[in-house]
């Protein structure tokens, strides 16, 4: 089946909204033996090799689009 881009984009923001829940709940679930800053690190380093997977797969430059002056 086919999706749209319609429903490509719903989609996605269902699966955001179902992973910022999820990240919610582990940090509710470890917070009080976790200290807050190695939750932050930890969470930001899984956003970052997500979103860098992400970018190596539809072959966007990591840095923008290079010009030449």
């Amino acid at each position: 089946m086919k999706l749209t881009a319609k429903q490509k984009g719903i989609a996605l923001m269902v699966l955001s909204a179902f992973s910022f829940s999820l990240m919610q709940i582990c940090v509710r679930v470890s917070g009080k033996r976790i200290p807050l800053f190695e939750q932050l690190f930890f969470r930001n380093s899984i956003s970052l090799l997500l979103c860098g997977f992400l970018a190596a797969r539809a072959k966007l430059p990591l840095f923008g689009a290079r010009r030449d002056q």
